[in-house]
């Protein structure tokens, strides 16, 4: 292919030095780069290596006709350049043979010629100029249109184009099908060809009118949305993206969700199914500690032994204890934590009343924040709270002696919850207290809140007892 020598460069056929001189000079002072070729024999050797931005060709050479130039030239694979006709005749008939053959102008040499030429030269020259301009967009437009239609007919989602129709009162009633992509067949198992169109209610007259009416809003305000709802006619579930790129148009970008809308719903109703069991196995596992306790509780009415009726009494206050942990899971709404406040508190007023105290002889302040926790970390604090409390009870307020119990529960830095059980009773003798130390009560007190809690224990004897119990919080995270 011929190079160009730059984009001012002209080519000028002209066997009359004379005037090839005056054109040259014209030109020069207008920017513009000229070549001269005296015949045209000389010109089409010129043009095998060069490709001008614009001719100036004069119509009556000796060695070849001007005519006979350009037919030659446009037989080439690039094809005669851009050209203007000059001529010392002013021939009508042979201006209208070369604009046939694509000449951009057609000059005379006349008084006005050299006057004339600069002005037709830049008047081509920006024709040229707008022409290969368009020539650009228009291959660009075809590229962006190939890429565009590549990745309309490749897509993995549906695409679909429609037209809304309104009633007259202008509410959506029915849509037409203006252009779908093969993943809308796909996806539907509805040909394109049965589609266009066609209405929809034509081709699925069962559709739902929430799909109009979701359609009808997008197309009438312009405002895109999202939606995802079931087709009774496909019986498929669709989640769709639509827009509007017209008013009174909208299009769909659609993917089918039905398998995982079944999976959700299996796994639904597993969950459903699991809380059923939960709950059953809450409430069952409660009735059967509260038979046990019932029957301990006979059991203790029925022995005369005092220290077996009282090792009853602690066995079925540390069954409570564990029932009243399920019997919170089953009326709970997550199944897997419970409020530590709401059980400890409840857990004590219990506790308060199975050991008949009078009311305003032992009064109970409580102060704390709500702590979810889950079974196994309620039952280890159930436990140590039935231990330390039952031992207020027996021993902290002998006769007549009144008092308060406080129970705290707080959060501390670093996701470790303190629970703080203290009382303003007798206190510890040292004698007493060396002694309690080895019994079974102050045993499971340590053992579970160090082994099963994680927890540090702190004892102060003073005027009154207070335990302190602090366990990491982030230790004890949701199963289910």
């Amino acid at each position: 292919m011929p190079d160009t020598l730059s984009t001012h460069t002209l080519l000028l056929i002209e066997d009359d030095l004379g005037m090839a001189e005056l054109v040259y000079a014209k030109l020069a002072k207008n920017g513009r780069q000229v070549v001269h070729a005296p015949s045209g024999n000389a010109a089409l050797r010129w043009l095998e290596d060069h490709r001008p931005r614009l001719v100036l060709l004069d119509y009556f050479l000796p060695d070849l006709p001007g005519i006979k130039l350009v037919e030659r030239l446009a037989s080439t694979p690039d094809g005669m350049p851009p050209f203007i006709v000059i001529t010392g005749a002013g021939d009508e008939r042979i201006a209208v043979e070369f604009m046939k053959r694509g000449a951009r102008d057609y000059l005379v040499k006349d008084s006005n010629f050299l006057d004339n030429l600069p002005l037709a030269v830049e008047r081509a020259l920006r024709e040229i100029d707008t022409e290969e301009r368009l020539v650009e967009a228009e291959r660009g437009l075809s590229e962006r249109e190939e890429k565009y239609r590549s990745l309309f007919e490749n897509m993995t989602n549906g695409f679909a184009l429609h037209e809304m129709i309104y009633a007259e009162a202008g509410q959506p009633v029915d849509y037409r099908f203006l252009e779908i992509n093969p993943a809308f067949e796909r996806l539907t198992g509805l040909s394109a060809a049965a589609l266009y169109g066609k209405t929809v209610k034509e081709v699925l007259p069962g559709t739902e009118q929430y799909w109009i009416d979701f359609y009808g809003k997008v197309a009438t305000t312009g405002e895109p949305a999202s939606y995802q709802n079931y087709s009774e006619e496909l019986d498929r579930y669709y989640d769709v993206w639509a827009f509007s790129p017209r008013r009174g148009q909208f299009a769909v970008v659609f993917s089918d969700i039905t398998e995982r809308k079944q999976a959700e719903d299996a796994l639904q109703s597993a969950l459903y199914e699991k809380e059923v069991l939960l709950r059953e196995l809450y409430h069952r596992t409660k009735n059967n500690m509260q038979v046990i306790s019932a029957m301990l509780s006979l059991e203790e009415v029925r022995s005369e032994d005092e220290n077996l009726k009282q090792s009853l009494r602690d066995m079925n206050g540390r069954i409570r204890s564990m029932a009243l942990v399920h019997q919170k899971l089953y009326q709970t709404k997550s199944l897997s934590t419970l409020d530590l406040k709401d059980y400890l508190v409840e857990l004590a007023n219990l506790m308060l009343g199975s050991y008949q105290i009078v009311s305003g002889h032992i009064t109970l302040s409580v102060q704390a924040e709500s702590v979810p926790v889950v079974i196994d970390t309620a039952i280890s604090c159930g436990l140590v709270v039935n231990e330390i409390l039952s031992n207020i009870l027996k021993y902290a307020f002998p006769g007549e002696r009144q008092g308060e119990i406080q129970l705290r529960l707080s959060r501390e830095p670093g996701d470790w919850v303190c629970l703080e059980i203290a009382d303003d009773g007798v206190g510890l003798p040292p004698e007493v207290e060396q002694r309690r130390q080895n019994s079974l009560g102050m045993q499971m007190i340590f053992d579970i809140a160090r082994h099963q809690l994680g927890a540090q224990v702190e004892l102060e004897s003073g005027q009154g007892v207070t335990w302190r119990i602090r366990f990491p919080e982030h230790r004890y995270q949701s199963r289910i």
